[in-house]
């Protein structure tokens, strides 16, 4: 890797070190609630603040790694240092997905482990809930990518709106799939055929965001 990009990773990782404390401890006491018995209103809200600590870092990595720069003019000054604009696009995702994922894969191993020692929860549900953490970063992917490109706050902000009002129409669409439902219902760990397909489309428009934005971001001039 460029030392150049493994600077600006490393620049924004020093930035933003406190705030993530702050959500990997809170990921960590969301995951500690799961420990409670599934009809506990504790482990309701464990799930629940799960998806919110995600969420809320979706935003906050976006607006401040990415938006604040373009509006404060840091980018200006960034850019005027031996960095090309796709070694800026590559240290910026490679920055802000390495911060976005630490909490996101403590997510999904303690659904995993949580899911799997407890007899009272099928293990169908460990590809409902996978399927449901993907589309989680393939949401922060669109919202990284169009407040990278944009440069501006309201594109960012409208794919916050996008983001949520897909992932929201996503799992209401899983529930109504029968062999996702039927799944999810059962102690089979083996994933479905219908779970992989939609796994192996999340990962592709996954990787496709991601080059979109390096593909855009190369192709740009100006940085004032």
């Amino acid at each position: 890797m460029n030392s150049m990009i493994k600077h600006l990773v490393r620049k924004d990782w020093q930035i933003n070190r406190t705030m993530m404390v702050i959500y990997i401890g809170a990921m960590l006491i969301a995951n500690l609630m799961l420990l409670a018995d599934p009809n506990n209103i504790v482990f309701g809200i464990g799930v629940i603040l799960i998806f919110t600590i995600l969420f809320i870092l979706c935003i906050h990595l976006t607006t401040s790694n990415v938006i604040s720069e373009y509006s404060q003019k840091t980018l200006t000054f960034i850019m005027s240092l031996p960095v090309s604009a796709r070694h800026y696009a590559i240290a910026k995702l490679t920055a802000n997905l390495s911060m976005f994922c630490v909490p996101w894969l403590m997510a999904l191993v303690s659904s995993w482990l949580i899911i799997l020692t407890r007899d009272t929860l099928p293990d169908g549900l460990t590809a409902l809930v996978s399927l449901g953490l993907v589309e989680i970063l393939l949401s922060y992917c669109l919202i990284m990518m169009l407040g990278i490109v944009t440069e501006s706050q309201h594109g960012a902000i409208a794919a916050m709106a996008i983001a949520n009002l897909g992932f929201q129409g996503f799992l209401w669409g899983m529930l109504k799939i029968p062999a996702i439902a039927q799944h999810r219902n059962s102690n089979e760990l083996a994933w479905n055929s219908t779970e992989l397909s939609i796994l192996a489309l999340q990962l592709v428009v996954i990787i496709g965001l991601l080059g979109t934005t390096l593909l855009i971001q190369q192709r740009k001039t100006n940085f004032i």
